[in-house]
């Protein structure tokens, strides 16, 4: 009993022991953590007072001066801003540190006012500046601004092709301009009389068009051109209704030329071309690419040689085709061409007592005046082969004409060229 009694005792001293430990523990901990809070406490309060009571500065350049009761001068005093010498300000502006950090170029506004103006003069404006609150303005680098007022008008303009200003192009050989069309036909311009009154024309100017080979459109940028065709810079007037710039179109029109013969058809085929001759034998046609791209002659007309007579036929034919512009050598318009067919050079010869016949019937005899398709060996021998009996003739009924039969070998070699009647009812 004497050893419980003693341990018990030791066990109770141990106990308050650790108690006191624990105790004093959480007291430092306590202490640390308000030691903390009071550092934070500081800091926080050291932050928004160096926020709030400590000013600062900030430079915002090129902030845009704004031209207030514009609206008013025109509709009150029919004026209008001709020139503003200057047009944009930097404002230094300073406030506490929190504020300008937050600050914007939005924020600060710059305007003159042109309210008081009654006249057309020049101006000596104030620049004013708006600033948000608790915001104020240390320093700005344009004080005043000049402003001359002039009466307001108006100028109708007409637009045509002839306005129009082709930019960075190049022509590759064979090719040229024609017709240039745009979708605006007129202007009409609003601004300061003294403006308006340098204004001449106006001009639409394309895009780079490059290389050109074919016809095109393009988006134009409307200029003022002064009498001498020198572009204006006039800021202060105005297309009106305002025009959508990309709106503003030129229709170019790019053709393409080329060398071509004149060349005849012919109904049967057999006319040798040595004897044929066409004035001029060459024509310059000139049109869109696409039209000429096939086109490697122009047919002039159509020659029957079952009637042309012999030995010489001379007509002038008419030369025509759609979409295409002709020209001789000398740039001159063509509508027209000569054409001269030969056939004295020919071997000929003249075959009597070929049959006649007249509505089926025999009706006596007739000469026949043969020519040679051409001019060469094999024609020159059924020429010479042929005979009577090789031969009809056949009148043609309510007509002075005749029809000539070969015989079927000598077709290709010989063609009629006159039929005499030798007996006849």
């Amino acid at each position: 009993m004497l050893f419980n009694k003693k341990q018990k005792d030791k066990d109770k001293n141990a106990s308050t022991n650790t108690n006191r430990k624990n105790k004093k523990g959480l007291a430092t901990v306590d202490i640390i953590m308000l030691i903390f809070s009071l550092m934070l406490a500081v800091a926080l309060w050291i932050y928004v007072y160096d926020t709030t009571n400590t000013l600062d500065e900030k430079t915002f350049n090129l902030v845009s001066i704004e031209k207030k009761n514009t609206a008013s001068l025109f509709e009150n005093h029919n004026l209008v801003v001709q020139y503003v010498n200057i047009d944009t300000v930097n404002v230094t502006v300073m406030g506490s540190k929190n504020i300008i950090e937050s600050l914007g170029s939005n924020d600060i506004n710059a305007y003159i006012n042109l309210g008081n103006i009654t006249d057309a003069g020049e101006y000596k404006l104030e620049v004013m500046i708006d600033l948000p609150e608790g915001v104020t303005c240390k320093s700005q680098t344009v004080p005043y601004v000049e402003v001359t007022v002039d009466s307001s008008t108006e100028k109708n303009i007409k637009v045509t092709g002839d306005n129009v200003i082709l930019s960075g192009w190049s022509l590759e050989e064979g090719y040229s301009f024609g017709e240039i069309t745009t979708n605006l036909t007129d202007v009409k311009l609003e601004g300061a009389l003294n403006d308006i009154n340098k204004i001449s024309s106006v001009g639409l100017v394309t895009g780079d068009l490059g290389s050109v080979r074919n016809s095109m459109t393009s988006i134009c940028q409307l200029v003022l051109l002064d009498s001498n065709g020198n572009r204006l810079n006039l800021p202060n007037v105005y297309v009106t209704p305002n025009i959508n710039m990309s709106d503003i179109m030129a229709h170019i029109t790019v053709y393409q030329e080329k060398r071509v013969p004149l060349v005849l058809s012919y109904t049967y085929g057999y006319i040798d071309e040595s004897c044929v001759s066409i004035s001029p034998s060459y024509v310059t046609i000139k049109g869109e690419a696409a039209s000429l791209e096939n086109i490697n002659s122009i047919v002039i007309g159509n020659i029957d040689e079952g009637v042309i007579p012999y030995p010489v036929y001379e007509v002038e034919l008419a030369i025509g085709y759609d979409g295409v512009q002709i020209f001789d050598d000398n740039g001159n318009a063509l509508n027209s061409a000569k054409v001269k067919i030969d056939r004295s050079s020919l071997p000929s010869r003249i075959v009597t007592g070929a049959a006649l016949y007249r509505n089926g019937v025999f009706s006596g005899y007739a000469e026949v005046l043969l020519v040679a398709r051409h001019n060469d060996d094999s024609c020159k021998m059924f020429l010479s082969s042929i005979s009577a009996e090789n031969i009809r003739v056949y009148a043609q009924s309510g007509t002075d004409g005749y029809a000539v039969e070969l015989s079927d070998n000598y077709f290709e070699y010989l063609y009629q060229c006159g039929v005499t009647p030798m007996v006849g009812p």
